[in-house]
């Protein structure tokens, strides 16, 4: 409704389908994705589940695999996937231990496949019923990928237990060609019988990642430790105990780093790899939300920091952080495809590890999500500069209550950009756009204005000016402070501005000074109208309902005066305008230098601030006041607490001071400079440019 990118996290899925990105679910939500809007998924929590199985079939030889299913189980099923000619009939057959020797039970005779079981059935053994079965293998080629498919599905009753036999789920073709097979609620044996006549596909941990995750366009997640041992709420120490590879029954501690035994495996069944990549997810500590009781699947070993907290585990986990980097990337390259964001992703992904093996594979993707990387990117990929001292730009923030967007200048770039769209029915000249200042910032000097425009008139004038006025009264000022012309040199967008080129950056020649709220306008003199119309080019997405101000939006008519864009396109009886949209402006700014004001100070307080700049590549400089003699400390620390500089550190009289920072070795990232005197502390953050 915003217009805004976004990217959706999903925690679902199953391992039924084609699994191959053919499904109704996995083309349903790839046909969502776009430039902007973006979907992961959690991988699944089955990597450790024996349900899948498949191989390549023998002609002339039955196909069989061995399926468990549990106790007093509501039913359980296989689905069989098969190319053409694989598979022409499917049945089931009961097995038995006796005296440590498999013994053949009752068959449910062969079901062709372009047929099915209309109800359950009694699957009889020596006169008894052991369980109810049905087999549907109805569909033979499916209208998504070709392929046929079948399905057996077996459930206990009331006198028999399903969970007492071995069931076998047979297969015979007239074709050697590929078979899968997924369980539902059930393992398949994971080890053959050496049965005569039978060509034994085992039960395995391969392909066990489900869908929506085996979606086409969907960026699915695996999940790594990175948490083994905790203190709960009781002060108890616990450690994390995991089922041991071997399968036989005992624990062991997830080493940290290594990928989560659960996290499901690919690759999908059409061979293409999967997931895309990791990130944590064993084990996570995060918020408990209110409605999680204690006891009612929730343990108290899991919660600590007085019930606040909990920990959780899974995939699950795992996909939120690389949803969180994503938008990350939205943020600052708000176009961003499917393609590549991936890209992105991959290609900065950390893959030095003794854990992952070679990469890409099956199990890790890429590797793991490196967030500062691919957010630093996404960044240049959008031509901006990561930790770029001087580069900043413009933060849209969306105001429910007015029903308008306010774009505040701020240190991310290019978050957003003011927006200036609208007719040219009064023959207007110039279109006009809000900014603000940060909350901390008193005065900002504008040095360069970025222009993304499109337009479609072909008497648009050759030389175009950016203009700078102050707000007044939430308005324009009647007089610019700052006045330049350019010329039109860049290249038209198409006829529905649906592909602009990228911005145009404008020098100013000089530093604009302003001191509160100010309007970058884009004046084109003045242009035919009437010329070029495409209905419904592009709405006017910042603009308020009919009858609802605009402040942060105008334009000046052809007589020099200035008019809120809501009245000029809606008029004053709430008529729309109707000569089309013509023209389309998009400005966003870049400032030097500002003066903060400190925060939380109050008089004769202990205070430090930044006098900039921030970020910073060679040196930056702090400002403090200390209200009494005393000792001052001024100390600089990584991200880790190690103290990487001393910058004061001795007797000072009370007063206000500046100190230089000039880092020679250090690497570029975030430090915390900490001030403390007089017993109390005060901290500010700097960050490093590379």
């Amino acid at each position: 409704a915003l217009g805004k990118p976004a990217v959706v996290n999903l925690s679902l899925g199953s391992n039924g389908g084609p699994l191959d990105g053919t499904g109704l679910l996995d083309r349903m939500l790839s046909d969502l994705v776009g430039p902007g809007r973006l979907i992961v998924v959690a991988g699944g929590n089955e990597g450790f589940d024996l349900l899948h199985a498949g191989g390549t079939t023998v002609p002339g030889q039955f196909n069989q695999t061995m399926l468990l299913v549990p106790e007093k189980t509501t039913f359980s099923q296989a689905d069989i996937w098969y190319e053409q000619g694989a598979v022409t009939d499917v049945g089931l057959v009961a097995y038995y231990i006796e005296n440590q020797t498999l013994k053949q039970g009752a068959f449910s005779g062969w079901m062709p496949i372009g047929n099915a079981h209309a109800n359950w059935q009694p699957f009889v053994q020596d006169g008894q019923t052991i369980a109810e079965y049905a087999i549907d293998a109805a569909t033979t080629r499916d209208a998504g990928n070709g392929d046929g498919n079948a399905a057996v599905y077996i459930r206990s009753t009331a006198q028999a237990d399903a969970s007492n036999w071995i069931w076998g789920i047979v297969t015979k073709g007239t074709k050697a060609d590929r078979v899968d097979l997924w369980a539902g609620n059930g393992e398949f044996v994971n080890f053959g019988f050496n049965l005569q006549g039978f060509t034994e596909m085992v039960g395995n941990t391969d392909q066990t990642l489900g869908t929506p995750a085996s979606g086409d366009k969907i960026i699915a997640v695996a999940s790594y430790v990175t948490t083994n041992t905790w203190t709960n709420i009781d002060g108890n120490r616990y450690e994390a105990v995991n089922p041991s590879p071997s399968r036989d029954g005992t624990g062991v501690t997830p080493v940290l780093g290594q990928r989560s035994y659960f996290s499901s495996i690919g690759p999908r069944r059409d061979g293409r790899a999967k997931p895309e990549i990791a990130a944590p997810g064993e084990r996570i500590f995060s918020a408990r939300s209110s409605h999680l009781t204690e006891g009612v699947g929730v343990r108290r070993e899991n919660l600590f920091a007085g019930g606040q907290y909990l920990a959780t585990q899974g995939t699950s986990m795992a996909s939120p952080h690389v949803a969180g980097v994503v938008a990350l990337m939205l943020q600052v390259n708000p176009t961003l495809d499917y393609a590549a964001a991936l890209d992105i992703l991959q290609k900065t992904a950390r893959t030095a590890d003794t854990h992952t093996g070679v990469l890409p594979n099956v199990q890790w993707g890429a590797g793991r999500v490196d967030a500062l990387a691919a957010v630093q990117e996404a960044l240049r990929r959008a031509g901006g500069n990561p930790g770029g001292g001087v580069q900043r730009a413009t933060l849209s923030r969306f105001d429910a209550a007015g029903q308008q967007r306010n774009f505040t200048l701020d240190d991310a770039f290019p978050v957003d950009s003011g927006f200036v769209a609208g007719t040219n029915r009064y023959g207007d000249r110039a279109k006009a756009t809000l900014f603000n200042l940060p909350a901390n910032v008193t005065t900002a000097e504008v040095t360069e204005v970025n222009v993304w425009f499109g337009y479609k008139q072909p008497g648009v004038s050759r030389k175009y000016a950016i203009e700078i006025y102050p707000a007044v009264n939430g308005a324009p000022a009647a007089t610019s402070v700052f006045r330049q012309e350019f010329d039109l040199s860049h290249a038209q967008a198409d006829a529905l501005f649906t592909t602009p080129e990228a911005p145009t950056a404008h020098t100013l020649s000089a530093p604009v000074r302003v001191n509160g709220p100010f309007y970058v306008a884009v004046d084109f003199g003045s242009y035919p109208a009437q010329v070029g119309q495409v209905a419904g080019a592009l709405a006017i997405v910042h603009t308020a309902p009919a009858s609802a101000r605009v402040p942060h939006v105008w334009e000046k008519w052809a007589d020099g005066t200035w008019h809120n864009l809501s009245d000029a396109w809606w008029g004053n009886n709430g008529a729309p305008g109707t000569d089309g949209v013509d023209l389309w402006i998009q400005a966003g700014v870049q400032y030097a230098t500002a003066t903060p004001v400190e925060e939380d100070v109050q008089p004769e307080a202990l205070s430090l601030r930044l006098a900039g700049p921030n970020p910073f590549r060679e040196s930056t400089a702090l400002a403090y006041g200390v209200p009494q003699t005393g000792r001052v400390t001024v100390e600089v620390y990584d991200l880790l607490g190690r103290r990487v500089a001393t910058l004061v550190d001795g007797i000072q009289p009370a007063g206000t001071y500046t100190v230089a920072f000039a880092p020679a070795s250090l690497a570029s990232g975030l430090y915390v400079a900490r001030l403390q005197a007089g017993g109390q502390t005060r901290v500010q953050r700097l960050v490093r440019a590379e």
